[in-house]
């Protein structure tokens, strides 16, 4: 059995459709992990998060939902952690800002040792590569620069 990951999305204007990834689920054999981007410390401001407190409340909600032993799928069927639709039902617990969305399947063989391995791999690919992260808080800082001078 191939382990599948989703990929939390935060969409700041819906309108305009342009997610920025925060965070990734991995799955595999019942066992879940999960890494959000800003979960100690609160969203890096590139992102683009208008209320923070609703940030954390999301990821606090979604981290509730993965210690559950079991979720309720949309149609009111009960998905047990160790179906492989666990995360089809994870995702029904996203809407506005906040989505999961189906990341892909991870085809190495996989042991729950490095199952935290893949989590962390796939965050840095795919949320927060370190050059990536630094270039978007310095362009950030530039464009705040000068929206404060045009003012």
């Amino acid at each position: 059995m191939s382990a599948r990951f989703l990929v939390a999305k935060y969409i700041p204007d819906v309108r305009r459709m342009e997610p920025r990834n925060i965070g990734v689920v991995v799955w595999h054999g019942g066992h879940v992990e999960a890494r959000f981007l800003g979960e100690n410390d609160g969203p890096p401001r590139y992102i683009g998060v208008k209320d923070r407190t609703n940030y954390g409340k999301w990821l606090a909600s979604w981290r509730a939902q993965l210690a559950k032993p079991f979720l309720e799928a949309g149609s009111g069927e009960t998905i047990n952690r160790s179906s492989p639709r666990f995360l089809d039902a994870l995702c029904g617990w996203s809407r506005g800002n906040y989505v999961l969305v189906e990341g892909g399947d991870i085809t190495e063989s996989l042991d729950r040792d490095s199952l935290a391995e893949a989590t962390e791999y796939l965050f840095s690919e795919l949320v927060s590569h370190k050059e990536t992260v630094e270039e978007k808080e310095h362009e950030y800082q530039h464009l705040r620069a000068l929206s404060l001078r045009v003012s």
